[in-house]
């Protein structure tokens, strides 16, 4: 369930009902039914069979139930679109709210694909 899957709904579901998803094309999209819609298009058509991954780097608490999440992601599979980058640094940043009932939710997730000659001379 999930990505894969392509869950869309599932996916959503892990947004508060306000969040918002912003996108590498630059659009952002409010509410958990945009992201849920975003996701039903894109993994049913041009992302449809591909893989995500994310591995955290890490985790800032701000508050008891507000934390900020970086990590770097990656898209695979077969049928990515002819335009899709085979490689490079993939960032994202999101921000996550613990709920009343104790689950984290995603406030704002903003992914980020740095452009050519950028990342020279940022401290790494």
């Amino acid at each position: 369930m999930g990505y894969a899957a392509g869950a869309t709904e599932a996916l959503a579901a892990l947004w508060l009902a306000d969040g918002d998803l912003y996108t590498l094309a630059g659009g952002i999209l409010r509410g958990r039914g945009a992201v849920a819609d975003f996701f039903e298009r894109t993994l049913k058509g041009p992302y449809r069979g591909s893989r995500f991954s994310l591995t955290l780097q890490s985790i800032r608490k701000l508050r008891p139930n507000l934390v900020v999440v970086d990590g770097r992601w990656s898209i695979s599979g077969p049928d990515l679109p002819p335009n899709y980058p085979a490689s490079g640094l993939r960032l994202n940043t999101q921000i996550l709210e613990r709920t009343p009932q104790g689950e984290l939710r995603i406030v704002s997730a903003r992914p980020a694909v740095p452009t050519r000659g950028h990342t020279r001379n940022l401290g790494r």
